[in-house]
């Protein structure tokens, strides 16, 4: 691209200019779109279940509810 306008060969260098662009801009949004997608995958897989504590129903995570009883449903 540098090259083509060092010799003064603008619109190669410009089109040079708007492909990489173009390619950096369509790269960044997949990226956050990949991202987002991730994101909500990792939140239907983290196990969790809703127990009963205190007269309450807290949801905690699937590690911790091993040491209740008045499990209600898995969540």
């Amino acid at each position: 691209m540098a090259l083509s306008f060092g010799v003064s060969d603008y619109v190669e260098g410009g089109v040079l200019a708007f492909v990489i662009v173009l390619n950096v801009s369509i790269g960044f949004v997949q990226e956050l779109r990949a991202e987002k997608k991730m994101d909500s995958l990792r939140a239907l897989s983290s196990p969790s279940a809703a127990v009963l504590r205190d007269g309450k129903i807290d949801v905690i995570p699937r590690f911790v509810f091993q040491h209740y009883f008045n499990i209600l449903k898995r969540c």
